[in-house]
């Protein structure tokens, strides 16, 4: 997990946006403490994929985000 522990960035005030599941999302819940995320849909994966993890067996909850939008433009914050 990567620690933000040193750094003057205030996590309260972080989002990590990305478009993957995968990478973006599981970097942002994975760092110590975690960072809210925004999946937007113009790449990779798009809400059914976060809906198919939820209702998996096992889901792998390090790759869900906080929120989701169809694209930047769209979030409202």
């Amino acid at each position: 997990a990567f620690e933000f522990k040193d750094s003057n960035i205030d996590l309260s005030r972080t989002l990590m946006v990305g478009d993957s599941l995968n990478t973006d999302i599981t970097f942002a819940n994975s760092a110590a403490p975690p960072i809210a995320s925004l999946l937007v849909q113009t790449g990779n994966h798009k809400v059914h994929h976060v809906e198919k993890i939820l209702t998996s067996p096992d889901p792998d909850l390090k790759s869900i985000p906080t929120f989701v939008a169809a694209s930047l433009k769209d979030a409202i914050l």
